[in-house]
């Protein structure tokens, strides 16, 4: 006879018939709900950086911990109950310092881990007492940067990046897809604090997060300036979208590359475009917009249609440094454009890249990060034309491709773009004729060379000009 499903979470010591101890899945679900933490590793050391936003403006911030020293090379930070918390955070200074007054010797990162989850195994194994209701994101630096995770089952992981509490899953994507072995730590400390912006769905601020850094020379909290220009840093990754629609001001937070595109009319995923899905009032306060009130303006709550519309409608606050990077890039998409499609008419071959720069900057002309190449180009070709002559034209190439070099070549060739003809030969070579802009000439030959060693035949059969 069974015992009803009730019953198996009753008592830590029962299993239910799947195999499944409820109470600490439940002690799990309580770290869940606690704030989030976040742990980095990298080959310079390794971070904790962890959410201590106030829930009222009574308390006094300098109360709130997250971040826990340990000793002098090992910190860690929490997340669920605050009480657990303190008891492990005791309970793995008492470790540390026995293994001082024992062995003389500072104790290993993973020697501390592991004691502190046998310490919470057994409080899911004997009836009267409950599993701990925290995680434990425990870092060091002994002979290498350490990080591990520890789980109110008891259990242990290493991780190049992790996180506990409320904002782990939005984290753990982030760092995904951003995650390199050859990160350096400042770089870690800004990607950690954007994927920390994203799970509290908000900007940061220096008072409501908490950082430490250990590296080989000793462990740092960061604070005071320090910390506020990380923030800085942070933050001008995800920027402001502003629309004035109604008489009301509706902000979200994007990322800036991803925005100028949709502004030029590529299709973005907005998953990445949005570091949160909500629409502000006043981003920097958190203060959202309901869902009834975008109902009334945008005539819809979806969000994805509305980011759409207040970025495509309205403007995209990006700092002067992002300005100058999104500048430079389009200034390079333009000379390649011009390099690939025109000539210079008196020699019929490309401008060199420098060539084409140098005349766009004596003839002064305007480029606009958020408009596509193609509609700047004519305007930009017009008032460099009096410095640099150019002619836009196409050429139709007829190319032979000798049989030993066909599987190759072919391949190469429907790569480059252009192929409008073909036809293969009795004696297995491939003609086609391919249309090409002028520019590109120089570069469709350098891949026949490549491919077939030179043996390819190639006649121009008309240049078309644009």
């Amino acid at each position: 006879m069974h015992l009803p499903q009730m019953g198996y979470d009753r008592a830590i010591t029962v299993f239910s018939p799947d195999g499944r101890l409820f109470q600490v899945e439940y002690a799990r679900e309580a770290v869940k709900r606690g704030a989030t933490a976040i742990g980095v590793k990298t080959k310079e050391g390794v971070l904790l950086l962890a959410d201590r936003r106030v829930a009222s403006k009574l308390l006094e911030v300098t109360t709130i911990e997250k971040i826990y020293k340990i000793d002098e090379h090992i910190y860690a930070a929490t997340s669920g109950l605050v009480a657990d918390a303190r008891v492990l955070i005791e309970r793995a200074r008492v470790e540390a310092q026995i293994n001082r007054l024992t062995y003389d010797e500072p104790i290993t990162v993973k020697d501390l881990a592991r004691k502190i989850c046998d310490f919470k195994q057994q409080y899911t194994q004997f009836g009267g007492v409950r599993p701990f209701g925290v995680s434990l994101l425990i870092a060091g630096y002994d002979e290498a940067p350490r990080l591990f995770e520890t789980d109110p089952s008891g259990a242990l992981l290493e991780y190049k990046a992790t996180s506990i509490g409320a904002g782990r899953a939005v984290v753990i994507e982030h760092f995904e897809n951003v995650y390199r072995d050859d990160m350096s730590l400042d770089e870690a400390i800004v990607e950690a604090m954007v994927a920390l912006g994203k799970a509290i769905e908000g900007e940061l601020s220096d008072e409501g997060i908490e950082l430490v850094v250990l590296t080989k020379e000793g462990a740092k909290t960061v604070k005071g300036d320090e910390l506020k220009s990380y923030v800085e840093k942070a933050n001008d990754k995800a920027v402001i979208a502003r629309l004035k629609k109604q008489g009301e001001v509706f902000e979200v937070l994007v990322d800036p590359y991803l925005a100028r595109d949709l502004k030029e009319g590529k299709e973005v995923d907005f998953e990445k475009l949005l570091a949160a899905e909500e629409v502000f009032r006043d981003a920097s306060k958190g203060d959202r917009v309901s869902k009834e009130e975008l109902n009334k303006v945008f005539g819809t709550a979806d969000i994805n249609s509305i980011v759409r519309t207040i970025i495509l409608e309205g403007e995209v606050q990006i700092t002067a440094e992002q300005r100058k990077e999104m500048l430079e890039q389009k200034r390079k998409q333009i000379v390649e454009y011009i390099r690939r499609n025109a000539v210079d008419p008196r020699t019929g071959t490309p401008h060199p890249p420098a060539r084409i720069e140098r005349a766009m900057e004596e003839a002064k002309v305007h480029v606009d990060i958020f408009k596509p190449v193609e509609a700047q180009v004519k305007d930009i070709v017009k008032s460099i034309k009096r410095i640099l002559p150019l002619r836009f034209e196409e050429v139709e190439i007829a190319i032979k491709v000798p049989a030993d070099y066909t599987g190759k070549a072919i391949s190469a060739l429907y790569s480059f773009g252009g192929v409008e003809k073909e036809e293969w030969q009795r004696d297995g070579s491939w003609i086609c004729v391919m249309k090409i802009p002028a520019g590109m000439q120089g570069d469709l030959m350098d891949l026949l060379a490549k491919t077939t060693k030179g043996e390819a035949l190639t006649k121009v059969l008309r240049r078309i000009q644009g």
